[in-house]
């Protein structure tokens, strides 16, 4: 039975990151986002999370471009700017050990789309719902 398993956040997470330093310019999270399928990219100095930065609030800096000049604008803003002045620095994370039922909880109260983890306050992989209905889909398949 689903409510009785012994899934922890070590089994579901994705431990194959990149990750950034508050000081990388913008134009860095725009080439992993258009490079990779990621959603979201921690923030991280000396493997302590800093921040987050999801591919929705990046959109939403980047803005809708009309144009070429649009375009060339945001080329040099994403060139001046760094992930520190966008980065959301609250960043819900949970250990290895903690089991789906308080992992769907920490989602459902923060209406967030990624939970990291940590062991001994050092980064070690992401979660997403994403991730929980992968998981759920082998399970009942």
């Amino acid at each position: 039975m689903i409510s009785n398993t012994k899934i922890t956040a070590g089994d579901l997470m994705r431990s194959k990151l990149i990750t950034l330093h508050p000081k990388d310019k913008l134009e860095r999270v725009k080439q992993i986002f258009d490079d990779y399928s990621f959603r979201h990219i921690p923030i991280v100095v000396g493997g302590k999370v800093q921040g987050i930065i999801s591919k929705s609030d990046f959109l939403h800096i980047e803005g809708t471009s009309r144009d070429s000049f649009d375009k060339f604008l945001n080329s040099k803003r994403f060139k001046m700017h760094t992930v520190d002045e966008y980065m959301k620095a609250e960043v819900v994370c949970c250990k290895l050990d903690t089991p789906l039922l308080n992992l769907t909880k920490l989602f459902l109260a923060n209406e967030i789309h990624s939970v990291l983890v940590v062991d001994d306050e050092e980064l070690v992989g992401i979660v997403t719902p994403q991730d929980i209905l992968r998981w759920l889909h082998n399970e009942i398949e």
